[in-house]
């Protein structure tokens, strides 16, 4: 994938906007482009995953118990919270179809929140946003 290419779908990300040219550049170096094909597992609920996955083709099937609760399509990201905390996962990641993914570890995504505090802000306010949107899901 092209640099400005992999600029912009990161750009789009919500947990990366509002970030910089420079801070953008320096979340695309801590990443990996990897190939997943049609049902290969990209993490399994109730394991420890170290990584979240930006989509950049394809889509992501997220199983929580064995039941589809998402599909993620380029620009989403499957797995942050596993960036943020040692717990299990909470669903199965699978490729619904041959899909690329910007593949970034806990330990790379912890030395950009050290130098960014904006990035630890986006993250922050994108994590505050998903547990209000599962709050009203459950309790209206």
């Amino acid at each position: 994938m092209r640099q400005d290419a992999k600029l912009a779908l990161l750009k789009g990300v919500p947990m990366f906007e509002g970030l910089s040219k420079k801070e953008l550049i320096a979340v695309s170096k801590a990443t990996e482009q990897l190939e997943y094909g049609e049902g290969e597992v990209l993490g399994r609920q109730d394991s420890v995953g170290n990584e979240a996955y930006v989509v950049v083709s394809g889509s992501i099937t997220v199983r929580r118990n064995g039941r589809k609760v998402a599909t993620l399509g380029p620009g989403d990201v499957a797995g942050e919270m596993a960036l943020l905390d040692d717990e299990p996962r909470s669903a199965d990641l699978i490729a619904a179809e041959d899909s690329i993914v910007l593949y970034i570890a806990r330990r790379e995504f912890a030395g950009l929140l050290e130098a960014n505090t904006k990035l630890m802000g986006k993250v922050l306010r994108t994590l505050a946003q998903r547990l209000r949107e599962a709050d009203r899901s459950l309790y209206g």
